[in-house]
């Protein structure tokens, strides 16, 4: 990498070649990237529970509507039943 680099730009590598291999480095990628919504730990779990709390919120938006569906038909059962004579 060295003597490449060196060739193609006819100067010497301007970092040290440790950090390349650091920076190459498949846990290293992770551990120190803390960008939202990055593969870190902290992130990861972070992401885990908004997406627990959103989903818990959505499951008792359908059984709320679920309940307004049940009154509905029972109101219309009920309107039906005084229909007939």
């Amino acid at each position: 990498m060295i003597e490449i680099y060196a060739e193609s730009h006819d100067e010497p590598l301007p970092v040290p070649v440790q950090a390349i291999r650091d920076a190459l480095n498949p846990m290293e990628m992770v551990m120190s990237r803390a960008g939202l919504g990055g593969p870190q730990a902290s992130e990861v779990n972070r992401m885990l529970s908004d997406q627990r709390q959103r989903l818990a919120e959505d499951a008792a938006w359908v059984r709320s509507r679920k309940a307004d569906v049940r009154q509905a038909l029972a109101s219309l059962e009920t309107a039906f039943a005084q229909l007939k004579p």
